[in-house]
């Protein structure tokens, strides 16, 4: 019997890691949906220091993932691929409760993966490097979630008002944030 029972064991394994692939899966293209309701489509405006623009993307990240045609033909496939694999899987959003893993994401795309966790270790008062490990990850899921989120949003739009950018871009930002915190409210009974 035992034999069976290791086989059944593993079977539920497999189960279990492919249901909670799919869990996390859906939360990414959750996150994925607003993050480009939040950058829309095209954009080559002369003050972003981002540059030209497509889905969020720039021009310089979609050359370093091999992209060599115009900007505004970007796909939403590629885009896709590569908000997972330069976003969303660095800064371990998966690890996160959904509503967590948005607002990070959210904030890596907008100030880049080392600063949103930077923000993040700050709001839940851990040594701020930069980098996703251990104690990052037990002092934040320590926290209640919906306070990590607000948290975040007040010290990004800290940063936003600090930033020479701000006569320009400073309204868009903050409509970012103010829907955000939206989100963090309908987010909150998917964390706790």
């Amino acid at each position: 019997m035992p034999v069976l029972l290791a086989g059944f064991e593993i079977s539920l394994m497999i189960y279990v890691a492919g249901f909670l692939k799919g869990v996390v899966d859906m939360y990414f293209e959750q996150a994925l949906e607003r993050v480009l309701k939040h950058e829309g489509g095209y954009s080559h405006h002369p003050q972003d220091p981002g540059g030209e623009t497509r889905w969020g993307i720039s021009a310089a990240v979609a050359r370093r993932h091999g992209y060599r045609g115009a900007m505004q033909d970007l796909e939403l496939e590629l885009a896709k691929r590569i908000y997972r694999q330069d976003y969303w899987q660095p800064l371990a959003c998966a690890e996160l409760p959904p509503g967590l893993a948005f607002q990070l994401f959210d904030a890596g795309v907008n100030h880049g993966p080392g600063t949103a966790m930077r923000v993040l270790q700050q709001c839940a008062g851990v040594a701020v490097d930069g980098l996703w490990g251990p104690l990052t990850r037990a002092a934040v899921l320590a926290e209640p979630a919906f306070e990590l989120m607000i948290m975040m949003n007040v010290a990004r739009m800290e940063r936003y008002i600090a930033l020479p950018g701000f006569v320009h871009f400073g309204r868009g930002w903050i409509a970012r944030l103010v829907q955000n915190m939206r989100y963090a409210r309908e987010d909150a009974c998917l964390n706790y």
